[in-house]
């Protein structure tokens, strides 16, 4: 039930083989794996497989059981491996009710944060090349800026660059949340 065969080539199916991933791979690419399953797979099929596979002594399975039970993090799913970063490194911050994807309409415009945490109403864009370089890009970005600004919103930009040193961007992170708790206290 795990192999699959592909043009004539017997292979394990993409959930046995993220269950057994951590076998050969660092955890951090074992959950960037995860993230990409969960863009276009359904979670009950890896949960289904992992229970079948699970071998306390397998370290595949065990690797992306403790991802997946690991309370820091994030739920839900990115749309890149930056925002999974960002994500768990807002939640070192300790606020609580992170959100990923998150929905926000503002003067009848729709738009989604990749990371926020509504409570404060802070929000955190990775902010790739990718997505966010060029004119009509920026433009896009500085209207939607103004728009949640005045609705209150703050906005961080994170850069590859400043994911660098995550201590650093997470001490940053931690004083523009304590700043926006005493907005809303």
């Amino acid at each position: 039930m795990d192999v699959v065969e592909l043009e004539g080539i017997r292979t394990l199916s993409q959930a046995a083989t993220l269950c057994l991933l951590g076998r050969a791979a660092s955890p951090s690419f074992v959950e960037r794996c995860l993230d990409d399953f969960t863009r276009t797979q359904r979670m009950s099929w890896l949960v289904q497989t992992l229970d079948r596979l699970w071998a306390p002594n397998c370290g595949g399975t065990t690797v992306l059981a403790k991802i997946l039970g690991d309370p820091k993090r994030v739920d839900g799913i990115t749309d890149s491996w930056m925002e999974r970063l960002v994500a768990n490194l807002v939640a070192r911050v300790g606020v609580p009710e992170i959100a990923v994807q998150y929905p926000v309409s503002v003067g009848g415009r729709d738009y989604r944060l990749d990371v926020a945490v509504p409570s404060i109403k802070l929000g955190l864009e990775g902010h790739s090349r990718k997505f966010h370089w060029g004119p009509d890009r920026e433009d896009a970005d500085n209207v939607r800026d103004f728009d949640l600004a005045a609705a209150g919103w703050e906005l961080l930009y994170i850069t590859w660059s400043q994911l660098s040193d995550p201590d650093a961007l997470v001490d940053r992170i931690a004083r523009v949340a304590k700043a926006r708790r005493a907005l809303f206290a």
